[in-house]
C-alpha cells in the first residue's frame, strides 16, 4: 500500500432488512471485493444490520483492521467506517431534522439521519477526521426550495462540524450520499461554507456544478455519463434502476450523482477519482447495490517546494451571500408553512377530542348494544388519531419550528458577518486604490479563519 497516498472509497450498500433485494449475496459480494486490500479508508451508508458490519470487520480484518458502526434513531444511522490506520475517536451528531415521523414509508425520521466521524492517527499527516453521512431524501431536485428545507439544515449543520475539525488543525475528508446533484443549493451551501474541495469534480472538471449545462449525456451514453459525471445512481446500468421511473435531471444526465468525496487540507490533493462498483455480483446478474461506489485517491503532498510532488488543491469555493439568501428564504418559506401544518393538526386533535367525547356520551344513550363493538372501535380510532395528530401537531411541529429558527439566526448571523467582511473590504480598497473590493464574499479555505 503506498503511504504518499489515501485511497478512499465511499458506497450506499443498500442494507434495508426485508426491503432490499438480493441483499444477502450482494453484502457478501462487496466484503469479497473489499478484501483485496486496494483501500485505506472505506465509507458505508445504509449498512442497517448489525451482524452485515460484524461480517465486514471478520472478512476485512486483514487490510482495514479498524472500524467503527454509528447508531442513531430508532432504527440506527446506518453508518459504518473501516480503515487501515487506528481510530482514536469517534463522534456522532443526529440531524435536527429528518423528514417527518408522518412519512413512515420514506423511513427518514424513524432511522435518525446522522453524521457519523472517525479520528484516524495516519503516520504521516497526524490526525484525519473522516465524516460519513447520509442526508435526508425526499424534495428531489425541481419544484421550490423550501422542498429540500430539511436537507439545508443538515447542509449547514454539517457544515459547522467540518469547520470546526478544522479548525483543531485536522484534515478533513467527507464522504456519503447527500441525496443532491452538484447542482443542488445545498451542495453549494455545505462545500462553499465548510471549504471542501470536491474530488471527483477535481479530476473531472466537466462534472463540476458550474459546468453541468454543456450537451445532455442522454445524447450520448450512460457509459460516459459514469465516467466523466461521475453519477452514481439511478443509471440504467444499474440492474435496480434500469426499469425505475426516472425525473427529468435522471433522463438528461443518464442518472444522478449523489455520493461525493469532499476533503479539506493544504497537504492533500485528489489525482484520481472514478465510479466503482458498476458491474453485477460475481455469479448473479444484479448489481452490488442501486447505488454505485466512488472512490478518491488523495496524494499527500509533503512540506516544502517541489517540483515533481503534485501541488495544492486550487481555493474552495467561496461562501457567498446570494447563497445564504436564498437558504435564508427557502428556510423562512418553510417555517411558515411547517407553522401552518402544525395548526392544521392540531385542528384535527380537537376534533379527535370532540369525537371522542360525542361517542362516549352517545353510548350512554344507545339502547341497542349490538352497536357498542362499533362504538368502541370508532373510540380507538378517534383516540389513536388524536394521540398521532397532537404529536405532530404539537410535539414534532415545535420541535421542527425551533430547529428551524435556531438554524435562520445562525445564518442571518454570517451573513452579518459578510456584510461587514464586505464593506471592510470596499473601504479597505477605496483608501488604497487597488479597487479589489468583492461585495458579499468571503473566502472560506483551509488557512481562513473560522
Amino acid at each position: 500500500m503506498a503511504t504518499n497516498e489515501l485511497k478512499v472509497l465511499t458506497l450506499n450498500c443498500w442494507g434495508l432488512k426485508w426491503l432490499s433485494a438480493d441483499l444477502e449475496p450482494r453484502i457478501r459480494g462487496i466484503a469479497e471485493s473489499l478484501a483485496g486490500g486496494s483501500y485505506d479508508v472505506v465509507a458505508f451508508q445504509e449498512l442497517w444490520v448489525h451482524a452485515h458490519y460484524d461480517h465486514f470487520r471478520t472478512r476485512l480484518a486483514k487490510c482495514l483492521p479498524y472500524g467503527k458502526m454509528f447508531f442513531g434513531g430508532a432504527l440506527g444511522a446506518g453508518l459504518a467506517i473501516f480503515s487501515k490506520f487506528p481510530i482514536v475517536e469517534s463522534h456522532t451528531q443526529s440531524y435536527p431534522l429528518n423528514g417527518s415521523p408522518l412519512a413512515v414509508a420514506a423511513g427518514d425520521w424513524f432511522v435518525g439521519k446522522a453524521v457519523g466521524s472517525v479520528v484516524l492517527s495516519h503516520p504521516t499527516l497526524g490526525e484525519v477526521e473522516v465524516f460519513t453521512t447520509h442526508m435526508y431524501a425526499s424534495g428531489g431536485e425541481d419544484g421550490p426550495e423550501e422542498r429540500r428545507a430539511h436537507r439545508l439544515v443538515q447542509s449547514w449543520v454539517l457544515a459547522n462540524l467540518l469547520r470546526g475539525s478544522a479548525a483543531r488543525g485536522r484534515h478533513v475528508i467527507l464522504t456519503g450520499d447527500l441525496n443532491s446533484i452538484p447542482t443542488a443549493l445545498s451542495i453549494n451551501l455545505l462545500a462553499s461554507h465548510a471549504g471542501l474541495t470536491d474530488a471527483f469534480a477535481q479530476t473531472h472538471p466537466q462534472a463540476a456544478g458550474s459546468n453541468l449545462h454543456q450537451t445532455p449525456y442522454s445524447l450520448q451514453s450512460a457509459e460516459l455519463a459514469i465516467r466523466d459525471l461521475g453519477i452514481t445512481a439511478d443509471s440504467p446500468l444499474n440492474t435496480y434502476s434500469a426499469h425505475k421511473k426516472l425525473d427529468a435531471s435522471a433522463r438528461r444526465w443518464q442518472g444522478k450523482r449523489l455520493d461525493y468525496v469532499y476533503y479539506r487540507s493544504d497537504s492533500l490533493r485528489c489525482t484520481e477519482s472514478q465510479v466503482v462498483f458498476t458491474d453485477k455480483v460475481p455469479g448473479f446478474d444484479f448489481s452490488y447495490s442501486d447505488h454505485f461506489g466512488l472512490e478518491a485517491t488523495l496524494a499527500i503532498i509533503p512540506s516544502g517546494p517541489s517540483d515533481a510532488q503534485p501541488k495544492p488543491a486550487p481555493p474552495p469555493p467561496a461562501l457567498t451571500a446570494r447563497t445564504l439568501s436564498q437558504t435564508l428564504q427557502a428556510l423562512s418559506t418553510f417555517y411558515r408553512q411547517s407553522r401552518s401544518t402544525a395548526r392544521l393538526y392540531m385542528t384535527g386533535f380537537n376534533g379527535c377530542i370532540l369525537a371522542l367525547l360525542a361517542l362516549i356520551i352517545g353510548s350512554g344513550f344507545q339502547p341497542n348494544r349490538k352497536v357498542n363493538p362499533l362504538l368502541v372501535i370508532l373510540a380507538a380510532a378517534a383516540t389513536w388519531g388524536g394521540t398521532t395528530l397532537l404529536y405532530v401537531g404539537f410535539v414534532y411541529g415545535k420541535w421542527e419550528q425551533r430547529a428551524l429558527m435556531t438554524t435562520i439566526e445562525e445564518m442571518e448571523l454570517e451573513m452579518r458577518r459578510l456584510d461587514g467582511a464586505a464593506r471592510g473590504s470596499l473601504l479597505s480598497g477605496s483608501e488604497t486604490g487597488s479597487g479589489d473590493s468583492r461585495e458579499g464574499l468571503i473566502r472560506n479555505g483551509p488557512s481562513a479563519v473560522v
